[in-house]
């Protein structure tokens, strides 16, 4: 490799990394509900939710309402992630995501794009269990 090549390689190399350009995405992070079922009950639906989506919880707390389990996304240098269920009495559920590659901001998670759209498929098919549609 020449120097002329080195150096335009360097200057890419820096210009990605200044610019933000290292596969992070902007990720909000959301609640479902309000449920009216009594706190165990919602409690059960949505852990057997999170089973049903092939997650293997790592912590289950039902007397704080939160369940814990590891997403599949596994970042080489920043370490696993966890997705991290939180019921509320109200009847609110909230879905965050925790862990070495995600970074917070004023906006919220930023997080590589796999691990937003594991995040995505995560809340719509948790939802999809807790919310049971008739479908034809």
């Amino acid at each position: 490799m020449t120097w002329r090549a080195r150096i335009g390689f360097a200057a890419l190399a820096f210009c990605a990394v200044a610019t933000g350009c290292g596969g992070r995405t902007a990720m909000r992070e959301f609640s479902l509900g309000q449920y009216d079922e009594p706190p165990p009950v919602l409690f059960a639906r949505v852990l057997s939710g999170v089973q049903a989506l092939g997650y293997v919880p790592t912590s289950v707390d039902g007397a704080r309402g939160t369940i814990v389990t590891n997403a599949a996304f596994l970042s080489r240098r920043d370490g696993a992630a966890q997705l991290r269920v939180q019921l509320y009495r109200e009847g609110w559920v909230s879905v965050t995501v925790t862990g070495g590659p995600v970074r917070r901001d004023a906006r919220g998670a930023l997080v590589p794009g796999e691990l937003a759209n594991e995040y995505q498929a995560f809340v719509l098919g948790l939802r999809d269990h807790i919310e049971p549609r008739d479908r034809p």
